[in-house]
């Protein structure tokens, strides 16, 4: 099976970016893995 790193950063959460990268593998009904998350603490 293929498989892929992708990675994301910036404000995907306030953005829906990550939700929205998400929701499209599993539409592809893809799988996935959340190697790395890192929050800021800091209002941008």
């Amino acid at each position: 099976m293929p498989s892929e790193i992708v990675r994301v950063s910036g404000h995907i959460i306030d953005s829906l970016i990550l939700p929205k990268v998400l929701d499209e593998i599993m539409d592809l009904d893809g799988t996935f893995e959340i190697l790395q998350l890192s929050i800021g603490k800091r209002k941008a």
